[in-house]
C-alpha cells in the first residue's frame, strides 16, 4: 500500500470515529463548550486532508471497525514517513480512547448519552450546523459508514486528555506542511467564520484556544474586522467647519484646529 492511500484510509478511519462521539449527563453543565470543541477537533483534521489533498476518496467501514484502508497494516506503512507515523499516533489514540470509554461506561451508573441536538443553545445550533455542513462537503466522498458503532466520553478528564492528545497529534501534523500550506489552513478557517455573528464568534474563539488555533485565529481577524465603525472627525479653521467620516479600526475624537489666525 503506498503512503497516500495508507494516510487516506487512517485519516477516514479517524474522521468516521469522531462523527461516532456522544457524551453523557457528567457534560450537561456548558454542554455545548464540550461537543463545540469535539466539532472543531474533527473540522480541523478534514482541514489538513484538504489541504493535503487526501479528501474525496471513497472507502466503506462497518460496525466501528477498521478497514484493509485503514493502516493497520503494518507492513504496508511506508517506513520513515513522518505523516503516517502521527496519522497511526492519532488513530492509536482514538481507540484507546474507545476502549476506555467502554471501561468506564461498565464503571458508570446507568448514564444515558446527551442528545447533541436538544442540548446545544439555539444560536450555537446554527453555527454547529454551519460546521458539520462543511465537514460534510468536505469530506463527502469520504468515508461511508455503515452500522458503525456510536460510543461516549463519561468522564472529563478523560475527554480533556484526548482532546489534548489529538489537538498536539496534529500540531505536529500541520508543521510538516510547507508554509503555503499552512496559510491555506488559515484561509479555510476564515472561510468557515463566514456569515457567523459577532457574539458566536467571540464563543468560538474561546472554544478553540486549545484545540483549533486556526479557527482561533480566523474569528481573531473577524471580530476585528467586526469592529472597524464610522468614526467622525471635526476639522475647524478660519473658513469653517469641515465634517469627515472616517471607516476604520480607531478611534478619532475632539476639535483639531490647523493654521487658524
Amino acid at each position: 500500500m503506498d503512503s497516500a492511500s495508507n494516510a487516506i484510509g487512517i485519516l477516514q478511519f479517524v474522521l468516521s470515529c469522531f462523527s461516532q462521539i456522544q457524551l453523557a449527563r457528567e457534560f450537561e453543565n456548558e454542554f455545548e463548550v464540550y461537543q463545540l470543541k469535539l466539532d472543531l477537533i474533527q473540522l480541523r483534521l478534514s482541514r489538513w486532508g484538504e489541504v493535503a489533498k487526501l479528501n474525496n476518496y471513497s472507502t466503506v467501514t462497518r460496525e466501528g471497525q477498521p478497514t484493509s484502508n485503514d493502516g493497520y497494516e503494518t507492513p504496508g506503512s511506508p517506513a520513515g514517513d513522518p505523516v503516517i507515523a502521527v496519522l497511526l499516533e492519532i488513530r492509536a489514540t482514538v481507540t484507546k480512547a474507545q476502549r476506555d470509554a467502554k471501561k468506564n461506561k461498565n464503571n458508570t451508573a446507568i448514564d444515558q448519552p446527551l442528545d447533541a441536538d436538544a442540548c446545544i443553545p439555539a444560536d450555537l445550533r446554527g453555527v454547529r450546523n454551519r460546521l458539520k455542513g462543511i465537514l460534510s462537503r468536505r469530506t463527502s466522498q469520504t468515508t461511508k459508514v455503515v452500522d458503525s458503532l456510536k460510543w461516549a466520553f463519561y468522564k472529563r478528564d478523560h475527554f480533556d486528555r484526548f482532546i489534548t492528545d489529538i489537538a498536539s497529534l496534529t500540531d505536529t501534523l500541520e508543521s510538516l506542511l510547507t508554509e503555503g500550506d499552512r496559510q491555506k489552513l488559515l484561509e479555510l478557517s476564515k472561510d468557515e467564520c463566514k456569515g457567523i455573528n459577532k457574539p458566536n464568534l467571540e464563543e468560538l474563539k474561546d472554544i478553540a484556544q486549545d484545540c483549533d488555533p486556526s479557527i482561533e485565529k480566523a474569528a481573531d481577524e473577524a471580530l476585528k474586522n467586526a469592529r472597524g465603525g464610522v468614526n467622525y472627525v471635526t476639522q475647524s479653521h478660519n473658513t469653517g467647519n469641515v465634517m469627515g467620516v472616517n471607516n476604520g479600526m480607531y478611534n478619532v475624537s475632539g476639535t483639531h484646529y490647523w493654521g487658524r489666525n
